[in-house]
């Protein structure tokens, strides 16, 4: 006959089964989070970082034809005059301005590759949060409906385990305290008495069947 097995409790399976099912919920509010995260991202370049660079490049555009047109008046000016003033304050501002243009500009581009590339970067994650919101979902529930089982199963081994314990105390509670050993057959769990009373019975049968014939 096999060991029994040393089942004593299933606190630890459902231990780890509410850890299971924690871990579960984490996991989902977590790729919540990133998912939200990774949105923000997007809507901050998209509009705020977008949207301030462009501001920029047409502040900058009328800083350009603001300073061309101070330029052109101080040429005007000084072609009226024998000697021409310097435009060189005015040259440098223009020069300036048309630095900041292309900074802006820059600067979109710049915006723009960002965009795309988060964007690639965001479906990839997308993708691979799939794959474990799937595992988190499917088999996650399925690995709690197996711990499930398995506790039922061993709880009703342990509650036979308890009966039989149960029974093994009273047999020898009653072997010790109302039988005599030395008329107790531990190799058949039955008292010699019994065993002589069949035998009588049985050597009984056997005259009754001679005087018969």
């Amino acid at each position: 006959m096999a060991d029994p097995a040393r089942v004593h409790s299933i606190d630890a399976l459902r231990d780890f089964k509410v850890a299971l099912i924690k871990f579960a919920e984490e996991v989902r509010e977590a790729l919540v989070d990133a998912d939200a995260d990774m949105l923000k991202a997007k809507q901050w370049i998209d509009g705020e970082v977008k949207s301030g660079w462009s501001r920029n490049l047409q502040k900058s555009k009328e800083q350009v034809t603001a300073a061309k047109a101070a330029v052109q008046r101080k040429q005007v000016y000084a072609a009226s005059k024998e000697t021409a003033p310097s435009c060189v304050d005015e040259q440098k501002a223009l020069a300036m301005a048309k630095k900041r243009v292309e900074k802006s500009e820059e600067k979109l581009r710049n915006v723009s590759r960002w965009s795309r590339g988060l964007e690639k970067e965001v479906q990839m994650c997308r993708s691979q949060s799939q794959t474990l919101a799937q595992t988190v979902d499917v088999e996650i529930p399925k690995a709690v409906a197996l711990l499930d089982r398995l506790m039922e199963r061993l709880q009703e081994y342990l509650d036979e385990a308890a009966v039989e314990t149960r029974a093994s105390k009273m047999a020898q509670y009653w072997r010790n305290t109302v039988l005599d050993p030395d008329e107790f057959d531990p190799e058949t769990d039955t008292p010699f008495k019994d065993r002589e009373d069949e035998s009588a019975k049985g050597a009984a049968g056997d005259d009754d069947k001679g005087a018969d014939r």
